[in-house]
């Protein structure tokens, strides 16, 4: 199978760069596009009265913190995206409207209550409707 787009999901802990890496070194050998995606959930507090930019804000500081790494595996700017939207729904959506064929994550994401009550990666893998990369944190 020939994978045309390939999507790196990360969210800033310690395997994302790992996930960078492992994604854009398989688009280059493969001659796939590449996007990367970050999600910044929202919360009820980015609308309070005072704090509307503050979504924007965190989307835009996300880009910047990612960019490095992205430049570093050859990722241009123009492929990373971040999103203010609920994770799972964020993720499915992207994977959808970019007709994504492979999808890089890590094994499990910043939260340690993910691991109790089921992480991302896990309810990604049972939704998607394209195939999945799992990443392991570096050891």
């Amino acid at each position: 199978m020939k994978y045309n787009k390939i999507l790196a999901a990360i969210d800033f802990s310690e395997v994302t760069e790992n996930v960078v890496r492992k994604a854009a070194t398989f688009a280059k050998n493969h001659g796939s596009e590449i996007y990367v995606l970050h999600i910044v959930e929202p919360s009820p507090s980015y609308s309070l009265s005072g704090l509307s930019d503050v979504s924007t804000q965190l989307l835009e500081q996300a880009k910047l913190d990612i960019l490095p790494v992205c430049t570093q595996y050859g990722v241009s700017e123009e492929s990373i995206y971040t999103k203010m939207v609920p994770l799972k729904a964020g993720i499915l959506e992207f994977i959808e409207t970019q007709n994504i064929d492979l999808i890089f994550m890590g094994s499990h994401g910043k939260s340690g209550i993910a691991r109790v009550l089921g992480s991302c990666t896990n309810s990604i893998t049972h939704i998607a409707n394209c195939d999945i990369y799992i990443v392991r944190t570096i050891a």
